[in-house]
């Protein structure tokens, strides 16, 4: 691959947002990962790197135990990492292959300790972490993660080795376009594209892809056992029951010497928001994640001890629309609902502030728009508001609906009243019917979020409340939302969008080298989407907030675009400290 390829010189220009507030003070702390990169050269490093502050690593101790809470009781009966809408126990009892330095958004080694592309981004040959070991539970009882191990989860999660059910792999997208996986030998192995690829590194590092063992997974296909779950991350579960408390413990095998830091995590199962709080001002919990807008100022009186850390957001709430079913199949319907809506009120109302606008990639991307050009697009301009609305009521009259009579139901994608797909949908429901009396918009929340995975996956819907975490690579991004959903690409395509243009751009980018040449069919893409496309509404990019007591270390080092929103609590829970 030529040394100006793309993963040789755009990774190197990620974010680097520490961003940090604390108790309206700044602060921050630069990370300490190695850089992993691909040319022609094998790449490599060490992975034993932890992120602490010059100042903080040594005040970090070894011990204690943290505690969170959960308010949604199915929280953890998405068993398959493969599967899961969103978190599953996998982001605590496994690792991905290869991560991203989360300043930089530099590869760095993990799971696999180095790899090599030896020719044009068609093979990219990984050795494996000998390090790497599973906990000490059959059938893997202590063994390491091999090359059968990393070629079985990269075919497992493209879909690949269950073609029935393809469609239940929502991340398949982000091992496009593997072909198939060779074991050369325990530690390595060898991942064959079927044409070139500029993203499958970073597919790899996707927030939702820790890796589980092969041995267990195909011996216990339903994975309901959690507690006998082996895993090579930096946990295990010593105990679950199931509505109430899940406990992980330290993984002695765990291949970053010297981590976990703590002892335990316990997440406690609780039954609304409202006593989350009072759990956090209590000192029962140690975090509140993602406070809404009337939460800060109450937690903040209780609690003055408590810190509230902010940095920036990577998960976008939206309107997706089923676009094979009427009314939404007119792109005019589409548009015209989007740019009915005032933005800033809803995002106002439910986040207060700390929340940006964005797009179909996310302003941190270096090819994507940038927040200012979409705020000054119609339908997000605050200024123009009342024009666009007038083109709403006239794009919507044109596609037969004069006074807005249609009727279609939003599903949100929580039962939880806190859940801000529910407050951003009853305000969107109010401004609608505001401009269009006649409108009939129903909310249907769903049973459990399990049932809201099935019916998103079957696209069962008319419209859903939801929110995505932005893919490592704008790309991949846009080839699981956007493209035609067929074989590994559109994986989350839930709303069946299909434009044959927007399939070609996508296609084009995946397999262009040249970063210019690839940002200029990105913001092609862009530029159409807004303008004809429309396949779904961007609310807004969520911030990234937290609660912090006073017994929780380290987490102040743990903040920044690419740890990715939430996702840390798992992802980054090896560096998590006690104090």
């Amino acid at each position: 691959m030529s040394e100006d390829g793309y993963w040789s010189r755009a990774i190197t220009r990620g974010v680097s947002r520490r961003g940090l507030l604390a108790s309206g003070g700044a602060a921050g702390a630069g990370l300490a990962l190695a850089a992993c990169g691909g040319s022609k050269s094998p790449s490599g490093g060490s992975s034993s790197s932890s992120p602490a502050s010059s100042g903080a690593a040594s005040q970090i101790k070894q011990g204690g135990t943290i505690s969170f809470g959960a308010t949604d009781p199915a929280m953890w009966k998405q068993t398959d990492a493969h599967k899961a809408l969103i978190f599953s126990v996998w982001h605590w009892l496994g690792r991905h292959a290869i991560k991203l330095d989360p300043d930089t958004k530099k590869l760095t080694p993990l799971t696999v300790a180095s790899w090599e592309i030896p020719g044009d981004g068609s093979e990219f040959i990984f050795k494996i972490n000998p390090n790497a070991k599973f906990s000490n539970k059959p059938p893997s009882n202590g063994s390491n993660f091999t090359a059968d191990d990393l070629a079985w989860n990269i075919m497992r999660n493209a879909g690949k080795l269950d073609p029935a059910h393809a469609a239940e792999y929502q991340r398949s997208t982000t091992m496009y376009p593997v072909d198939h996986v060779d074991v050369i030998d325990p530690m390595t192995a060898k991942a064959v594209m079927s044409k070139p690829s500029s993203t499958f590194l970073a597919g790899l590092t996707e927030a939702h892809n820790p890796m589980m063992p092969k041995d267990y997974v195909e011996a216990n296909p339903q994975l309901t056992n959690i507690t006998a779950f082996p895993g090579h991350g930096p946990f295990t579960v010593k105990s679950y029951e199931e509505g109430g408390t899940i406990s992980f413990v330290r993984n002695p095998n765990y291949m970053l010497p010297g981590l976990p830091y703590l002892d335990q995590i316990d997440w406690l199962t609780l039954p609304d928001a409202a006593t989350k709080v009072s759990a956090l001002v209590s000192g029962k919990i140690d975090m509140y994640e993602e406070p809404l807008r009337e939460q800060v100022a109450p937690i903040k009186a209780s609690r003055p001890d408590v810190k509230l850390m902010k940095s920036t957001g990577f998960n976008w709430y939206h309107f997706r629309f089923q676009t094979e079913k009427a009314p939404f199949t007119d792109p005019r319907v589409r548009r015209a609902m989007f740019l009915a809506l005032d933005y800033k009120e809803i995002a106002d109302g439910t986040w207060g502030e700390d929340w940006s606008y964005t797009g179909p990639l996310s302003p941190k991307n270096p090819e994507a728009y940038t927040e200012e050009q979409i705020q000054a697009l119609p339908g997000y301009n605050e200024s123009t508001k009342d024009k666009d609305r007038q083109t709403a009521k006239q794009l919507m009259a044109a596609a037969g609906y004069p006074d807005g009579e249609i009727s279609f139901t939003i599903l949100p994608s929580s039962p939880i009243p806190s859940n801000p797909a529910n407050p951003n949908s009853i305000r969107a429901q109010d401004q609608w019917k505001k401009l269009w009396p006649k409108m009939d918009v129903k909310i249907q929340p769903p049973p459990d979020t399990p049932a809201f995975n099935r019916l998103q996956g079957s696209n069962d819907f008319q419209m859903i409340a939801y929110t995505n975490t932005e893919f490592p690579d704008p790309a991949l991004q846009l080839a699981a939302q956007w493209h035609t959903q067929g074989g590994q690409l559109g994986s989350r395509n839930y709303g069946k969008f299909h434009n044959a243009d927007a399939d070609a751009m996508i296609e084009k980018a995946l397999v262009t080298i040249d970063a210019n040449a690839r940002k200029q069919i990105l913001l092609d893409f862009q530029k159409r989407y807004f303008e004809e496309w429309m396949p779904l509404i961007h609310i807004a990019m969520a911030p990234d907030r937290y609660f912090v007591g006073p017994h929780f270390g380290n987490f102040d080092n743990l903040l920044g675009a690419w740890w990715f929103i939430n996702f840390r609590l798992g992802t980054a829970s090896e560096y998590f400290s006690h104090v």
